[in-house]
Order: structure tokens, then C-alpha cells, then sequence
């Protein structure tokens, strides 16, 4: 067995997880919390911060196309705004 490919593989993430857990830790000591500003959409939503969700899918049978259909008038029910819009992103 090549002990290199073993030591590539073997130690390669825990290493990386080190690292990345070091590196975010340095960062937060560096950069302080801060507070983020808040928008009022109490009212309403204005045009100026119009959404579009998008829904990735997957279509390999009838039955998603069924679920697809549902979860897409789920989130038009759950948000009556008219800034809000649903769109598909289909791959086939």
C-alpha cells in the first residue's frame, strides 16, 4: 500500500478542518460583532426589494412534477406580496 495516498487522503480533511476552524476563530477575534441595520417591511414590501425564489428541480417522473407544482403554489400562498416572485429552474 503507497503510504503517500494514505497520507493525501487519509490526513487531507482533518487537517482542513483545523485549518478552516483556526482561520474563522483568528477572525472573529480580529473583526468585533456588530449590529446590522434592520428594514421596516412592517406595512409593506416596496418594489425596490422585489424577491425571486428559486426552485431548483429535478424532474424524473410524473410525481415530481406533482410535488413541484404544490411546493410552487405553497410559496405563492405563503407570500401574497406582489414582489415576490417563483420561478423553476428545471434540469433535465
Amino acid at each position: 500500500m503507497d503510504l503517500g495516498c494514505f497520507t493525501l487522503f487519509g490526513f487531507n480533511k482533518p487537517i482542513l478542518t483545523i485549518a478552516t476552524s483556526l482561520v474563522n476563530w483568528l477572525i472573529t477575534l480580529k473583526l468585533r460583532p456588530r449590529v446590522l441595520p434592520k428594514l421596516d417591511f412592517k406595512i409593506e414590501i416596496p418594489d425596490l426589494f422585489q424577491t425571486l425564489v428559486v426552485i431548483p428541480a429535478m424532474i424524473n417522473n410524473r410525481n415530481d412534477i406533482d410535488s413541484l407544482a404544490q411546493q410552487l403554489e405553497q410559496h405563492y400562498l405563503r407570500n401574497p406580496e406582489p414582489v415576490f416572485f417563483s420561478r423553476c429552474l428545471l434540469i433535465s
